[in-house]
């Protein structure tokens, strides 16, 4: 069952679907998993083994890498356009929460007067655990983007038999090692 809710659209999947008690979201998701269920969703944090809120591996992710290739012959426009999507209140005011919370407060403020009872929800969950947040790790290496499915599928393998633990990961890091080398070339 949690292999086919991985898959799911957001709308259909179990927590959507009102058909289990907790699960793990980006606070982006917030607004259509609560729509879907029709309820209020309590934010948590995920607990650490320790009980130290440091020690839970949270941090801010970006919901968006932006990015020009650095070979575009018009960089410096890029890096304007990536600046202004970024850091311009008008664009926040046009974006909003789409593409997940700027750690900006002055973005921030430029938006809340625009966000929904249950945008409002999940800014609050994050201005509260800020302090709290680890590092974040750095930006995964180009040719990585399908490492995740890569990911399900042997786990999904040793969750069916079809592998042990220790060949999916062999084969795991030898598939995601092939993608970071092939777009290298």
């Amino acid at each position: 069952m949690a292999q086919e809710d991985i898959g799911a659209p957001v709308e259909q999947t179990l927590a959507a679907t009102n058909k289990t008690g907790m699960s793990f979201w980006w606070t982006n998701q917030l607004g259509a998993i609560a729509k879907a269920t029709g309820s209020d969703i309590k934010l948590l944090r995920v607990p650490s083994q320790d009980g130290n809120p440091k020690d839970d591996g949270l941090y801010y992710k970006p919901s968006m890498y932006w990015s020009a290739s650095s070979r575009s012959k018009h960089a410096a426009e890029a890096a304007t356009f990536i600046d202004y999507l970024v850091n311009s209140p008008d664009a926040a005011k046009i974006v909003t929460t789409e593409r997940g919370f700027s750690t900006s407060p002055k973005i921030q403020d430029s938006i809340k007067p625009l966000l929904t009872p249950t945008d409002k929800t999940a800014l609050d969950f994050l201005t509260a655990i800020k302090p709290e947040l680890g590092e974040p790790p750095a930006v995964p290496p180009t040719g990585s983007s399908k490492a995740a499915d890569a990911l399900g599928r042997h786990t999904t393998d040793v969750l069916f038999g079809r592998a042990s633990a220790q060949d999916a990961a062999a084969a795991f890091k030898s598939e995601a090692d092939n993608m970071i080398k092939s777009a290298k070339k």
